[in-house]
């Protein structure tokens, strides 16, 4: 590769990732708006009816990554079954969901949530039937702040106004946002570039049942990260459907940072982890064979 390639790889990575960085600013807008006025995040006693997981999956879907750590918190202290949190970890999107949409992936992004949330009420639902949790009878006070969940995650300072909170963060989070967009297109594209699209792609075709294993494995690290890189390499042709499905089912962000730094949980902690990992990579295998 000589200096000038070198040169246009960069161009084009620069170039495609600033496309979609407008798209991404109003998409974090309308998610900051609707998720600051969203009541569940105050209140977490939805979640331990019988119908939690039903619940569970369908705020799990809305892209964002607080709603695990407070469901996270909720399994803490007891308030909810095993079931329900696995609901909330497989349904939770984080990134994905701005990536895709500003993309204009439109179909494979509602093949994800609704594959997601189908899958979320089945194991939340099974999990409880078979695996009974401790949950306190009485439903004791929790409080769980917007600001409370951004500290957590490292996304945003506590806002002190409505420009921070509506038009400065929102930025804040797209520009994080982009900088792994562009890591991802720059590392591709020289990949193309040096080995070759049609290498690349028959080392795809190889890897159709070896990917939801690496992917799953890349979800479970704790970071809003590994889902931006799991869905730019979707974006970019460099892995299949299955695989994107696997990677963001094992990741639930920081909520499986919180289950796993319990220390009177740990065994449990651990097979949450394991269980989430599995079931992840069991149904990208299935969707890789009829997608």
């Amino acid at each position: 590769m000589t200096f000038n390639d070198f040169l246009h790889v960069l161009l084009h990575s620069v170039l495609d990732s600033l496309i979609v960085f407008p798209f991404l600013i109003i998409t974090y807008i309308i998610i900051e708006l609707i998720e600051r006025k969203a009541l569940f995040f105050r209140n977490g006693k939805l979640l331990s009816g019988k119908n939690a997981p039903l619940l569970a999956g369908a705020l799990g879907i809305f892209p964002q990554c607080g709603f695990s750590v407070m469901s996270a918190k909720l399994y803490e202290n007891n308030l909810i079954k095993v079931g329900t949190l696995l609901a909330v970890f497989i349904a939770t999107s984080d990134e994905a969901f701005a990536i895709l949409l500003t993309n204009g992936q439109f179909l494979p992004l509602a093949m994800l949530l609704i594959l997601k949330f189908v899958c979320a009420l089945a194991v939340g639902y099974l999990v409880n039937v078979f695996i009974k949790s401790k949950i306190f009878v009485k439903y004791k006070k929790f409080t769980f702040t917007h600001e409370e969940y951004c500290t957590q995650c490292g996304n945003s300072k506590n806002a002190k106004n409505l420009f921070e909170a509506y038009f400065l963060y929102p930025i804040l989070h797209a520009l994080k946002t982009l900088l792994f967009i562009f890591i991802v297109n720059f590392v591709f594209a020289l990949l193309i570039e040096l080995i070759g699209e049609e290498r690349i792609l028959a080392f795809m075709a190889k890897g159709k049942y070896l990917g939801p294993f690496v992917t799953a494995i890349i979800g479970l690290i704790p970071n809003c990260a590994s889902s931006i890189l799991i869905t730019q390499f979707y974006v970019n042709g460099g892995i299949t459907f299955g695989s994107l499905f696997a990677g963001l089912s094992a990741n639930a962000g920081i909520g499986l940072a919180v289950v796993l730094k319990n220390k009177n949980k740990v065994k449990s902690g651990l097979l949450i982890l394991l269980s989430l990992y599995l079931i992840s990579v069991a149904i990208g295998l299935i969707l890789n064979l009829f997608i």
